[in-house]
């Protein structure tokens, strides 16, 4: 009896090793450690330029930094432009629009500037006139810079070898919907306005073309004396 009680206890004991998990098993401890969540940028840099026969200042504006440029003294003949620069500096691509507001308005009246009446009255419109006495084109290119975007400029409004009315830039502008690139890739834009101050509006046709014809031979060059034009424009970068 007492033979068959050890042998009873023994073999509960190996059973109980068995059950307290003595086997070995392999075994292998891998991290993942340090993870980290940055979130990308959006920001557009602007930067405006001008160029004109006449007096003319430039601000040239920067990055939450309004540009702008002052035209001065503008008589007939005159040229000039200005020329926006937008850059995406950012790691996100968006989508660039325009807002703009064109006032256009006689400041003041001369004796030359009130004898004006045939066949163009004297701020007929009740807006000065230099909406129609300046001609405009506005260009655009998009590109890896500057450089690369002007080398690809198109026509919006006007084309080469003619102008059309400065009243018709305000539509054009504000139909733009360009998408810009994250930087490294088609991520600048350049939208340029030239102009001439015209003497008439000569055979201006269906589309007010500019400098078709000669002159027409009337008294109307002093008629845009004390004129002005406001342009006001607003570029809007949005996530695409």
């Amino acid at each position: 009896m007492k033979k068959i009680l050890g042998l009873t206890i023994a073999a509960l004991l190996v059973m109980g090793l068995v059950g307290g998990g003595t086997w070995a098993y392999f075994t292998d401890v891998e991290t993942s450690t340090g993870n980290v969540f940055t979130a990308g940028t959006l920001n557009m840099i602007p930067l405006t330029e001008g160029t004109s026969t006449a007096s003319y200042s430039v601000t040239a504006g920067g990055d939450g930094i309004n540009g702008f440029v002052t035209f001065s003294a503008l008589e007939p003949g005159d040229t000039g432009s200005i020329t926006w620069v937008m850059y995406n500096d950012s790691t996100v691509p968006g989508d660039l629009t325009i807002a703009s507001t064109f006032t256009f308005a006689d400041s003041g009246n001369n004796e030359p500037e009130l004898a004006v009446s045939d066949p163009h009255a004297n701020d007929g419109g009740a807006n000065g006139d230099l909406d129609e006495f300046v001609g405009v084109k506005l260009e655009y290119g998009i590109g890896v810079d500057q450089t690369a975007a002007e080398a690809a400029f198109g026509y919006l409004v006007g084309a080469a070898g003619y102008y059309t009315a400065f009243s018709e830039l305000e539509a054009a502008l504000d139909s733009e919907t360009r998408i810009l690139a994250a930087t490294g890739g088609a991520d600048t834009i350049v939208y340029k306005i030239s102009f001439e101050v015209e003497t008439d509006i000569t055979d201006p046709g269906i589309d007010k073309d500019f400098g078709v014809g000669g002159d027409d031979g009337t008294a109307d060059d002093n008629i845009i004396q004390s004129d002005t034009c406001t342009m006001d424009a607003t570029f809007t970068l949005t996530q695409s």
